[in-house]
């Protein structure tokens, strides 16, 4: 998305909005979810679960994937707003 030829200023605010959407959204359950998970034992998190709750668990590696892409969005729409003189306002 950062390396698209963007015709027009409106596409590019548009991306920032998906992305910023995604953040809010995603990126606030994805970090109480780190916050609160907690996965047994050290070394790969193949086959670990994270247990956030007596009621929440999933597989470790789903919560380091969500961490990633969260990760990525902030940094593409960071560079987008960088690159194009924007602000989020």
């Amino acid at each position: 998305m950062a390396t698209l030829d963007y015709q027009n200023q409106e596409e590019v605010m548009l991306v920032i909005q998906h992305l910023s959407r995604l953040v809010s959204e995603g990126g606030s359950a994805t970090a109480n979810a780190i916050e609160l998970g907690v996965v047994e034992g050290i070394g790969l998190l193949e086959g670990k679960t994270a247990v956030v709750s007596e009621t929440e668990q999933f597989p470790a590696t789903r919560l380091a994937n969500a961490t990633i892409v969260i990760a990525l969005a902030m940094l593409t729409k960071n560079l987008l707003l960088d690159v194009y003189s924007l602000t989020e306002e």
